[in-house]
């Protein structure tokens, strides 16, 4: 399925995970934000019970963003570049949170 022989490929592969899984919560948080709006507050056991199904949704695709080809890596007996792929996902979620960190303290201080 996924060849990823050389380490170039591999570190691709883990940013194009990242910055996918960064698009992903973007899109879930523009969805409930526009939720908000449209939908009255719901109260009680439904509202909780709705939050409650759409994050074991997103973690169940997080989960497979960040998890699916480092596992599938490693089933191959490729330790190494498992890791190097789950490495460069999480320093590129790290990078993406810094730098959005940074343009919310340049934004919200002005």
């Amino acid at each position: 399925m996924f060849e990823l022989k050389d380490e170039s490929m591999q570190v691709k592969a883990g940013i194009l995970t990242g910055l996918l899984e960064s698009l992903y919560v973007l899109v879930v948080a523009i969805i409930m934000m526009k939720m908000g709006e449209v939908m009255p507050t719901i109260e009680g056991i439904f509202g909780i019970g709705m939050f409650l199904i759409l994050l074991v949704f997103s973690a169940g695709i997080s989960g497979v963003f960040v998890f699916g080809l480092p596992i599938h890596l490693f089933l191959q007996k490729r330790v190494n570049d498992a890791v190097k792929v789950m490495t460069t996902t999480f320093l590129t979620l790290m990078g993406v949170f810094f730098i959005t960190m940074l343009f919310a303290a340049i934004y919200f201080t002005q």
